[in-house]
């Protein structure tokens, strides 16, 4: 199992230069690493809140001050600032995903001639407890609210054409739903 140094958007190479973290946030070393095992096949969750943040300075499309959030994980310092939050940018989110997918299957096959590792992905789409009923979105560029999480994860396969989600409600693994939309 391996862990994403920050999210996708904070790759050292995403649109958000210079505001991103100085490493690759997506599959690029875990692919690096299943190939050095010989790895061929690798399970790939993108996890999401069912809203956004972002610390300190730094473009954030969809951020919306008066939102708020309870997220002990992240407190105010000296070096990321304090926490913002906006709506879910599907369209930001699942460009991003695609991308990585994308950069995933051209690196290991085309570019360098070694056999591609398959990569399953799955959302996990976290926090619904927060957000209550509602869930405030923007696709498309528009910002509207859903009042089923159902609906975002229509959404997310049209875009993104992944069929496997898990859905959390609260801070613990106990609350947590696998769901399959159809393939």
């Amino acid at each position: 199992m391996f862990e994403g140094a920050q999210g996708l958007l904070l790759d050292e190479e995403h649109y958000f230069f210079p505001h991103v973290t100085r490493s690759k946030t997506g599959l690029n070393n875990v692919l690096d690493i299943c190939r050095q095992f010989e790895i061929k096949e690798a399970d790939a969750t993108y996890v999401t809140r069912a809203y956004m943040t972002r610390h300190g300075q730094g473009p954030f499309p969809s951020e919306e001050k008066e939102l708020k959030y309870e997220d002990k994980t992240n407190v105010t310092n000296e070096f990321q600032g304090s926490l913002r939050f906006g709506s879910l940018d599907v369209d930001l989110t699942s460009k991003a995903i695609r991308n990585d997918l994308i950069l995933a299957s051209d690196r290991f096959f085309e570019h360098t001639g070694w056999e591609p590792i398959k990569v399953n992905p799955s959302i996990a789409i976290t926090c619904l407890d927060q957000v209550g009923k509602e869930i405030c979105v923007y696709d498309d560029g528009e910002r509207f609210t859903l009042n089923d999480v159902n609906d975002l994860v229509d959404i997310f396969v049209d875009k993104c054409n992944i069929h496997d989600f898990y859905t959390s409600y609260g801070p613990t693994r106990a609350k947590i739903s696998p769901l399959c939309v159809g393939k």
